[in-house]
């Protein structure tokens, strides 16, 4: 998803969670370099009832988990600097911010990636370009598993055309 394939008009139209759920207490923290993405992602997920944080890089998430408390967070993998691998395990390694669900939200599709980010304790991993329509819904499927304890982790496979 980029600025350019969607419009405001299109964010704010579709039917979102098709759980019909709107979660106002759920908080999210997003953490993605790219302004377009972050941008999209908070009316998505505004639209839906939740409190949005934004961090442009993964340099200071500790401190940004720490400070905003989310339900979960959005992680970038491929950002300059801390990417979101490094970035996951620091919030792993934090007692304070260990418990905390993330989800990928990256490019990086092959199944190293994928692996490397589970193994490194994010809950779920989703591919760029994401769906608007899907995206809530999945968001709130990956926090039901990491609220459910069984250790499944959500993954959404990128579709062959």
């Amino acid at each position: 998803v980029c600025s350019s394939d969607l419009d405001v008009a299109t964010i704010t139209s579709y039917r979102v969670g098709r759980t019909g759920r709107t979660d106002a207490s759920m908080r999210v923290l997003i953490v993605d370099d790219e302004p377009d993405i972050r941008q999209v992602l908070r009316m998505i997920l505004e639209k839906n009832g939740c409190e949005v944080a934004e961090e442009k890089g993964a340099k200071r998430i500790v401190n940004a988990a720490r400070k905003h408390e989310p339900d979960i967070i959005l992680l970038d993998v491929m950002m300059p600097g801390v990417d979101g691998f490094t970035a996951v395990e620091a919030l792993q390694a934090d007692k304070r911010t260990s418990d905390i669900p993330i989800a990928m939200l990256t490019a990086l599709s092959d199944m190293d990636s994928i692996q490397r980010a589970i193994e490194a304790g994010a809950t779920g991993y989703l591919t760029k370009p994401f769906s608007v329509e899907l995206l809530y819904g999945q968001v709130e499927a990956i926090l039901e598993k990491a609220k459910d304890d069984s250790g499944q982790k959500v993954v959404d496979y990128p579709r062959v055309v």
